[in-house]
């Protein structure tokens, strides 16, 4: 088997344990994170968590702590290519998409085009730049949370109005009403579907705050990738690549989600997972 079908079968085994919830078969509901949007969750998202240790909370600060440093140092951004239901959820909605699977979810092709050729408009260093507003959206959370002492990024969080507030209202029928900020959600949301039709995993790309605090550690982890000197730089692992990394020049990119992709496309069998 190939690295993509062992990655296949996490991701879908994490997608499915997160959307149990939809049959009552746990408390967990998608993408089993704790926040204001999914009331009933086990677990709990690092950035709820590091909203609630601005806020006071410091021995889950301490928790936040340990499990991003452990995760972190040893595998690096792995969780968002081997185990985030929404990065699987981008790449679903985008393979429907790309590959006309739903013609329900096919705009029309002029409408489609005009969304498309936005990127376009956009120079490559400029493009690069763009991929620095997750870190904008991590630190404004930090301060935003400390001056308005709210949980001030969960309140607006498109991916929980996506994952959890849409499921909760559909579970849990007449029980919820509309939030004050649901609506506000619910334009995120929509954002949300935009953005994966303009740019294959935008939203990890340019604006996920947890993608920014763990691909920090993508410098130093024990787990990376590797090339050796049967590389004849074909760039055929940059074209794989659903994070557009150029791997021969930038091998431990922040950007990095560890999908392997480039290790099975490689027709040299130059690029290896290292450790």
């Amino acid at each position: 088997m190939r690295i993509s079908d062992y990655r296949l079968i996490s991701r879908t085994a994490f997608f499915v344990l997160a959307n149990l919830g939809f049959i009552g078969m746990t408390g967990l509901i998608y993408p089993f994170f704790y926040c204001y949007a999914c009331p009933f969750a086990d677990a709990a998202c690092p950035i709820g968590i590091l909203e609630h240790a601005i806020l006071g909370d410091y021995l889950l600060f301490v928790y936040l702590i340990g499990f991003i440093g452990v995760i972190g140092i040893v595998f690096g951004r792995f969780f968002c290519g081997w185990a985030c239901p929404v990065g699987f959820l981008q790449d679903i909605f985008g393979f429907l998409m790309g590959n006309k699977k739903i013609k329900g979810l096919k705009l029309k092709p002029e409408t489609e085009h005009r969304l498309r050729c936005i990127k376009y408009f956009l120079k490559p260093e400029t493009e690069h730049k763009l991929r620095y507003l997750k870190y904008i959206v991590l630190i404004g959370t930090v301060v935003a949370v400390y001056i308005t002492g709210t949980l001030a990024f969960t309140l607006i969080c498109p991916i929980g109005g996506l994952t959890a507030t849409i499921p909760t209202l559909i579970i849990y029928q007449g029980i919820y009403g509309f939030g004050r900020f649901f609506w506000m959600k619910m334009l995120g949301v929509v954002l949300f579907f935009i953005l994966t039709i303009i740019s294959y995993r935008g939203w990890c790309k340019y604006f996920c705050p947890f993608g920014a605090l763990i691909s920090l550690f993508n410098k130093i982890s024990i787990i990376h990738l590797k090339i050796d000197n049967t590389c004849t730089e074909c760039g055929l692992c940059r074209k794989v690549c659903p994070m557009d990394i150029d791997l021969i020049n930038d091998r431990r990119s922040p950007e990095c989600i560890k999908c392997f992709k480039c290790v099975d496309a490689c027709p040299h069998k130059s690029v290896h997972v290292s450790h």
